[in-house]
């Protein structure tokens, strides 16, 4: 009896040791989110995400090209290499949609704008070119596609009085 015990707990032992070493395995991956390596939390490689939207322009809506411009939404890369955003999406409920063309958005926290009206795409600071307002005041969701169309974020506001941007 006592050696089929000892044989059944050198078993569970190992078997034990088998899973803790896969587990750990599975853990150090840098590619998946929150996950532990050996020293620590892994930031992904990739990680664009919709960071703030600022959706009604300070002051009246007048229609103007510098008020559409005042409205926004901002995208942050807490992956740690920059990505080329070509193809890459932004719409709205109202299937209002931004392409990206060859630009880039650096990682470690780079960050860029997308402002509703027109102007010269320079930088970080970037224009949907449209001739109206695209966030509505009362609500609304955004969503930012990757480029075969998968939803990687999306960010969802109610109207709050006395509020006109939302951190995402």
């Amino acid at each position: 009896m006592r050696k089929f015990i000892g044989l059944a707990s050198a078993s569970l032992i190992a078997f034990g040791a088998v899973l803790a070493g896969a587990a750990g395995a599975a853990s150090a991956d840098p590619h998946h989110p929150g996950d532990r390596g050996p020293r620590g939390p892994q930031r992904p490689i990739a990680n664009v995400q919709i960071a703030a939207i600022q959706y009604d322009s300070p002051g009246r809506d007048t229609g103007t090209n510098a008020s559409r411009n005042a409205e926004w939404i901002s995208l942050v890369n807490n992956g740690r290499r920059a990505v080329n955003l070509r193809g890459y999406t932004i719409s709205d409920r109202a299937n209002h949609v931004y392409r990206f063309g060859n630009v880039w958005i650096q990682g470690d926290g780079g960050r860029l704008v997308v402002h509703t009206g027109f102007g010269q795409d320079e930088g970080r600071q970037l224009f949907w070119d449209s001739r109206s307002y695209i966030w509505n005041n009362n609500g609304d969701t955004a969503t930012l596609s990757g480029p075969r169309g998968r939803t990687l974020d999306s960010c969802t506001y109610r109207e709050r009085a006395g509020r006109s941007r939302v951190i995402c």
